[in-house]
C-alpha cells in the first residue's frame, strides 16, 4: 500500500488569500525540513512520464514516455493509504491498446468502464518531469519517497468548468508498505516524517474551515494519489474530488 501527498509550490506572489499564504508557507517549511532531514544524502533519479487523464481511481502513464502502465485503486484505508493493482503493457500508441486496457479493468472488477474508455479515447495527456529520492524506512522494509515534480507539457487538455491550475511545481511525499499498519508504524517511529504529516493534517483542517473551497481547489490544495493529481493539474478534478482527498489526508 502507499500513502502519498502532493504539496503545491505556487510562484511567489501568485496566492492572494492571506490564510492561504500562511498555509503554504508553513507547509513548505515543513517540507524543506523533511527533505533536509531525511533525503539530502541519497541518490536522485530523474525521468519524464506521460500521464493520461482517466478517472480518480485509474492511473495510466507511459513510463519514460515509452511503456504503458496502469494502476487501479482496489482499497482505501481509513488513514488514507491506498492499495493499487498494477500492470505493464507493451510499447505502442495508446489508441492501439485501449481495448486491452479496458478488458483488464473489467477483469479487475472496475464498474465505470464507459467513462474510462471515453477518457482514454480523448488522450488528454500531461508530461511530468520528476526528480525523486527513495530510501528505506525503519519498519518491515517500508520505502519512503521524496520527489520534486514539474508539469512540463499538456496535450489535448480541455479544462472543465474551472480553469486548469497554473501551478507547475509540486513536491510529492510517499510512504509505501505491505499494509496500512506498517505505514502507521513508520510514521509513529519517524519524528521528522511525523512532524511533516502533522503540519499537513493541521493546516488542512484550518483550511477546510476558513478558506473558500474554490480557492483551495485552484491554489491551495494538498492532494493524495497520482490519478487525482493528474486530474487536478489538467482542470478535470472537481471541488468534491479535492475535498475527499483532504479528508483522507487528515486521517
Amino acid at each position: 500500500m502507499e500513502w502519498r501527498v502532493f504539496v503545491p509550490l505556487p510562484a511567489e506572489g501568485s496566492v492572494s488569500d492571506p490564510l492561504c499564504q500562511e498555509w503554504m508557507q508553513r507547509l513548505q517549511a515543513a517540507m524543506l525540513d523533511l527533505e533536509k532531514g531525511m533525503f539530502a544524502s541519497s541518490d536522485v533519479e530523474s525521468r519524464d512520464d506521460d500521464y493520461i487523464v482517466v478517472t480518480r481511481h485509474v492511473g495510466l502513464k507511459f513510463r519514460h514516455g515509452k511503456k504503458l502502465e496502469i494502476k487501479f485503486l482496489k482499497h482505501i484505508a481509513r488513514n488514507g493509504a491506498e492499495r493499487w493493482a498494477k500492470r505493464k503493457f507493451k510499447k505502442s500508441p495508446l489508441d492501439e491498446q485501449i481495448s486491452t486496457v479496458v478488458e483488464h479493468l473489467r477483469e479487475q472488477g472496475y464498474s465505470n468502464i464507459d467513462a474510462a474508455r471515453e477518457q482514454m479515447e480523448k488522450e488528454h495527456t500531461v508530461t511530468v518531469s520528476k526528480s525523486r529520492v527513495n530510501i528505506l524506512g525503519t519498519v518491515n522494509q517500508n520505502e519512503l519517497e521524496f520527489a520534486r515534480i514539474n508539469v512540463a507539457f499538456a496535450q489535448n487538455v480541455l479544462p472543465s468548468e474551472a480553469a486548469a491550475p497554473t501551478i507547475r511545481s509540486w513536491v510529492s511525499v510517499a510512504v509505501e508498505g505491505a499494509d496500512d499498519g506498517d505505514i502507521q508504524r513508520e510514521v509513529h517511529e519517524n519524528p521528522v516524517l511525523r512532524r511533516f504529516l502533522g503540519v499537513v493534517a493541521e493546516i488542512n483542517n484550518i483550511s477546510a474551515q476558513h478558506v473558500d473551497a474554490q480557492v483551495r481547489t485552484n491554489a491551495c490544495s494538498v492532494l493524495g494519489g497520482y490519478p487525482l493529481f493528474v486530474q487536478y493539474i489538467t482542470g478535470q478534478a472537481t471541488a468534491a474530488d479535492v475535498e475527499e482527498s483532504l479528508l483522507l489526508i487528515q486521517q
